[in-house]
């Protein structure tokens, strides 16, 4: 009887954690909600989150989803768009088949808008355990790699 209370309480430690968990409201700066409105005035089923490092804006466009991320600060840092790898121009598609990471296994290719700079490519690597960001320009020339977190 003693074990049946136990996990009985284990159940519902568990079960009331997972709820608080998921009932978290995301507070969202209005500096970012303000630039997102003017920024994507059609964007469609806008939905919030953070990740503790910055706060995206998953939303619709045209029948095509974007992400839009902002700092913690509020201020814009980029939009994203998940495309397919056949997708990216010609030129960062051959950088990428010829780079060190040819033989790690894509995970995803999204293009990166970043306001008024031009447009990057970056494609998400994975290798055993380990995975990483490669960013290409358009003209196919390797303009950084990160640690995917």
């Amino acid at each position: 009887m003693k074990q049946l209370i136990i996990k009985f309480l284990l159940m519902l430690t568990i079960f009331l954690n997972v709820y608080a968990i998921s009932a978290q409201v995301v507070v969202v700066p209005e500096k970012s909600k303000e630039h997102f409105a003017k920024k994507y005035p059609k964007a469609e089923g806008v939905h919030w989150s953070n990740n503790v490092v910055y706060y995206i804006a998953k939303y619709t466009q045209s029948g095509k989803a974007y992400e839009a991320h902002y700092n913690m600060d509020g201020t814009y840092n980029f939009t994203s768009q998940n495309i397919d790898l056949k997708k990216i121009p010609k030129e960062a598609k051959e950088s990428y088949t010829k780079s060190r990471f040819a033989d790690w296994k894509v995970l995803t290719v999204a293009i990166i808008y970043h306001g008024e700079d031009e447009n990057l490519y970056r494609i998400e690597v994975k290798n055993g355990i380990e995975k990483k960001y490669v960013y290409f320009n358009a003209e196919g020339k390797e303009v950084k790699t990160s640690l995917k977190l």
